[in-house]
């Protein structure tokens, strides 16, 4: 990472923001909202994805689906992404969103079984979770409906986190980067790793033979990825990077392909000590990065980042806070690496009219709500 004065037009302005949580929700006071993404229809809709129920790790919460027809000023009242009468088991699910063109949405995510209730997705003790599996869900109605999930198979034999929206790629392939959690005990066969999940037939078969980004520790998570494509063919994958051993935050890093996200360079540092990011195009090389702060640092929040990605580095251009959190305390009722879970997985699309949205949830008095802000990036 370097950071390159040269640059100095690049500028991000927050023009407004909003609490969405409670049109989401229908204003139930006892419902808690958390990792949303907004996807844009060709015609303009947006569709808001995001887990909702009485508290992020409790048996009802699944994720539900809302539109907006305003540019994101109103919301209508949220479907379930499952249905009550596709729910063959009890489980909790997180999914993203993302429209494929035409009516079309694709929803992928992950959902952890719970057959005991009492037995929370995290263990406290190791860090581990629950067992999963990966989900794809179809709609042919702009998400007011959607057909029964699809199991997608994968290689780990960890759980599996798979957080990050579905990328259709300018050859039409499908890709979206997965991880592997740890097992219950802690435990992994080979360490902590990403793949990427990738579909060249619009996911009626997949494979995830690609290693995103590693890490020669084998306890560095490489955790809530999310992946762009610039150029066609060009394709950056950001995450989280902890080293889960001696409890410490590192750099979020980047790992960059040049053909298709099928091999990855070597993942570089963006210097930027945050957690759940996202990366976004602008064009020109250019990236717009979001990070949560959220722990080691006096001032938490999101940090903005706009970066060239060249010849395999990060090049920040400019940055600056553009929301930060009421004064939040860690945990202690669950493992270190997940005890500063107050706020986090900001992503953002341009809009139509030319300005970027950027979502992402926080929790405040006890119950966690999704805000938006719009952005102009010059």
């Amino acid at each position: 990472m370097k950071t390159n004065g040269e640059h100095h037009m690049s500028s991000i302005k927050v023009l407004d923001s909003k609490i969405i949580c409670g049109q989401l929700t229908s204003g139930d006071s006892k419902v808690s909202a958390y990792f949303p993404n907004v996807t844009q229809m060709d015609n303009g809709k947006l569709l808001a994805a995001f887990v909702a129920g009485s508290g992020m790790d409790n048996i009802d919460t699944t994720t539900m689906v809302s539109s907006s027809i305003d540019g994101g000023t109103t919301w209508h009242s949220p479907v379930k992404l499952f249905e009550a009468s596709i729910k063959d088991r009890v489980f909790t699910d997180s999914c993203k969103i993302t429209a494929v063109g035409s009516h079309t949405v694709v929803a992928i995510g992950y959902r952890f079984f719970r057959d005991d209730p009492s037995v929370p997705v995290g263990n406290p003790d190791t860090g581990g979770v629950l067992p999963d599996e990966v989900v794809l869900l179809r709609s042919d109605d702009e998400a007011k409906h959607f057909h029964r999930p699809e199991i997608i198979p994968v290689s780990f034999n960890e759980p599996v986190e798979a957080s990050a929206p579905l990328v259709v790629l300018s050859n039409g392939h499908w890709i979206t980067p997965i991880a592997n959690f740890m097992n219950w005990d802690g435990s992994t066969a080979s360490g902590l790793f990403g793949r990427m999940l990738r579909s060249e037939d619009e996911g009626l078969t997949w494979d995830d033979v690609t290693v995103t980004l590693r890490f020669p520790k084998p306890h560095m998570s490489v955790w809530e990825q999310r992946a762009c494509e610039m150029e066609p063919g060009m394709v950056a994958v950001i995450a989280w990077v902890e080293d889960l051993k001696n409890n410490q935050l590192h750099p979020n890093h980047i790992a960059v392909s040049n053909d298709y996200g099928k091999t990855f360079f070597s993942p570089i540092s963006t210097g930027i000590m945050g957690q759940a990011s996202s990366i976004h195009y602008l064009g020109n090389d250019r990236v717009l990065t979001l990070h949560s702060i959220r722990r080691d640092t006096d001032r938490p929040g999101l940090l903005a980042c706009i970066a060239q990605i060249r010849d395999n580095t990060f090049d920040i251009i400019s940055q600056q806070m553009i929301w930060e959190p009421e004064p939040f305390s860690k945990d202690s009722t669950k493992h270190s690496v997940f005890a500063y879970l107050k706020f986090g997985q900001p992503s953002a699309i341009k809009l139509q009219n030319g300005k970027w949205m950027l979502t992402f949830w926080y929790e405040q008095h006890g119950k966690s709500q999704i805000q938006c802000i719009f952005l102009d990036i010059i």
